[in-house]
């Protein structure tokens, strides 16, 4: 079984914990940068719950070789990749 791990902080406290979610949960997602920003952009779209809005700070080459990295994560036999790095977006 395949599974995500990110970063949740609570924007008040600013306590942050460690969520792992399943990738059977995760019935879609979609990946982006953003240039103007220098930011990549993650939705994660669940069965159940509200979506996950994550960025990171990123240059364009970086965003690809973490693009090359997610995509090797979806096709092959990888069972965990960490977005612990990227924020969540309010």
């Amino acid at each position: 079984m395949k599974a995500l791990r990110i970063k949740i902080v609570d924007h008040v406290s600013h306590e942050g914990r460690f969520r792992i979610l399943m990738l059977k949960d995760v019935v879609g997602h979609n990946l982006a940068y953003q240039g103007e920003k220098n930011e990549a952009v993650i939705q994660l779209e669940l069965h159940q719950g509200e979506p996950f809005l994550l960025s990171l700070a990123c240059e364009d080459a970086q965003y690809q070789k973490f693009k090359l990295s997610w995509d090797r994560f979806l096709g092959n036999d990888e069972y965990y990749f960490d977005l612990s790095e990227w924020g969540s977006i309010k």
